[in-house]
């Protein structure tokens, strides 16, 4: 009797779990229907599944936002920006995928998710796939992050060997805009070549109105490479500009030891103009 007992109680659990199964199977596919009715009537039914369910059935769109279809992707990613936190795990994993139309559709629908998905694209800066770094760097940019952290993490990534990367993480500085210039700045101490180019480049577009960042500018004047120290005599020019006391203190470095130091400042003053006359009496000391 017993033995009996348990059979039935297992092939209820068993038909239970078949339903739910099956139920499960075709959300899925109603959610990303052609049909609109039918799409959007599922798509109601998304806010009743338990965290549980929703993470199953974030995981069960993977291979549909795959899909080469836009439409196709486009409804699945509709479902997962609705999911939220849940889903940004999958969207990231899609990152890596070799279709360019794919990618995208991930990357738009994270900056959709805005703040939530922010440390998830920090730490997919460190991913191994150049394509999830690229495209977590631009999604950053796009979010626009006023977290200390995410303007570390792409100053840090700045030295990343694919120039994708690169190029993504400068973008994405210089769209942020409001941040600490310190921290820029200050990340020209880097012996990484490629950084200091990267982040010459930062410098030149952000607004830098602080004199208390000329005088590290000029002891980068000195590097050899030009990718470096034009885009740094750009802003010196500019902050030249701006103040007569900026000028003052960047026409102090007439008096450097490096030759190749006082040789750019003096086209620095030239370029800056009018605002550089007071200095007409120390350059006329250097002929």
């Amino acid at each position: 009797m017993k033995k009996e007992s348990n059979k039935t109680i297992r092939a209820i659990v068993f038909l239970i779990m078949l339903v739910m199964f099956c139920g499960c199977a075709g959300l899925n596919q109603r959610l990303v229907s052609k049909e609109d009715a039918e799409r959007l009537e599922a798509l109601k039914e998304v806010d009743g599944l338990s965290v549980k369910g929703k993470k199953e059935l974030a995981a069960n769109l993977a291979e549909p936002l795959k899909d080469k279809d836009l439409a196709t992707r486009s409804y699945a990613a509709d479902v997962l920006l609705k999911i939220g936190h849940d889903s940004i795990p999958i969207l990231i994993s899609t990152l890596k995928e070799k279709e360019h139309d794919v990618r995208i559709t991930s990357e738009d629908t994270l900056v959709k998710m805005g703040q939530v998905a922010i440390p998830f694209l920090i730490s997919a800066l460190k991913d191994k796939n150049k394509y999830v770094r690229t495209h977590s760097a631009f999604a950053l940019g796009d979010i626009k992050p006023s977290t200390k952290e995410a303007v570390l993490s792409l100053i840090s990534a700045l030295k990343d060997e694919e120039k994708s990367v690169t190029s993504a993480c400068r973008d994405a500085l210089i769209k942020i805009g409001q941040i600490d210039i310190a921290d820029i700045v200050y990340s020209l101490k880097d012996e990484n070549q490629k950084a200091k180019i990267n982040i010459a480049y930062v410098i030149s577009k952000l607004n830098i109105t602080e004199n208390e960042f000329i005088p590290i500018l000029i002891e980068n004047l000195k590097e050899e490479n030009s990718a470096i120290t034009i885009p740094l005599s750009e802003t010196l020019v500019n902050l030249g500009k701006a103040s007569k006391e900026n000028v003052s203190s960047i026409s102090s470095a007439l008096k450097d030891k490096n030759n190749k130091i006082r040789l750019s400042v003096i086209s620095i003053l030239g370029e800056i103009g009018s605002n550089a006359e007071q200095c007409i009496p120390d350059l006329i000391l250097l002929l």
